[in-house]
Formats: structure tokens, sequence, C-alpha cells
């Protein structure tokens, strides 16, 4: 019985990720968005090659374009000359990388996207898959 309890106790460490399944993005534009970076990395334990370093403007709102020339390409970028396309798993930001691509239109006709969805599709679009501007949340249209 006691065996049983810690093997049942071991499985959440088991299963958990090391450092080498992480992606840190940081802003070299901003101060703390580098001090963040090197916090996390350290209490992480987060391999410098699993660190992307990126310039991208100071706002919290970047256009499409600059989205995938500052943000999308640079961490493609990381992704394929470090190795990492099969191993990361997350992709952490730090505070200082934008969190909005600009668009037009309102509601579920909107090309507005969040930075961490757009980042979400990354992996397929690498892999030669193409997308709209932006895809219809399918949870709201359940909800609809």
């Amino acid at each position: 019985m006691k065996t049983a309890l810690l093997l049942l106790a071991a499985i959440p460490a088991l299963a958990a990720p090391d450092g080498g399944n992480v992606l840190v993005v940081v802003n070299d534009a901003s101060l703390l968005s580098r001090r963040i970076g090197d916090y996390y990395v350290r209490k992480r334990a987060i391999p410098l090659t699993n660190v992307c370093h990126l310039k991208s403007v100071l706002s919290e709102e970047i256009s499409r374009e600059e989205y995938d020339q500052r943000i999308e390409a640079p961490i493609a970028g990381c992704l394929s000359t470090n190795g990492l396309r099969e191993r990361v798993l997350y992709i952490v930001t730090t505070f200082g990388v934008p969190l909005r691509v600009a668009g037009s239109g309102n509601a579920l006709q909107t090309s507005v996207a969040s930075v961490d969805s757009e980042l979400t599709l990354l992996y397929s679009k690498m892999q030669g898959f193409k997308f709209k501007a932006a895809l219809a949340n399918q949870y709201l249209l359940e909800l609809l």
C-alpha cells in the first residue's frame, strides 16, 4: 500500500516538463523584459539555447506585418536554428513582448488576434500549413 502511494505521488513529477521544453521570448528593446527573462531562465533551469531574443515595439499592440517580421519570424528562426522545433512544448513571452495583433472588423469577423494565440499556430505554419489572418473562436461559436 505504501509503495502504491509513493508511486502515485511521483506521477506528477514524472510528467512535469523540464526546462528544455520551454522557449522563453525576450524583447531586447525592454530592460524589464530582459530582467524577467534572466530571472525565469535561472529559476526554471531553462537552457540558454531556449531563449529567443527579439526586438519589437514597446506597446501592447503590433501590426500584422510587424508581428510577422519581429515576433513570428525570429521565434521560428530560434526554434529551427537551435533544433527545438520538435522539443519545445511551451512558449513563454515576457513582459514587453506585444500582446495583440492589430486588425479590422469586429465580433466574429475580426482580424484582431492575440500574440499568444497566433504563436499556437506557429508549429503548423513551420510545417507548411496556411491560415487566414484570424481563425474563429470555436468556443464562442458554440455559445452563439
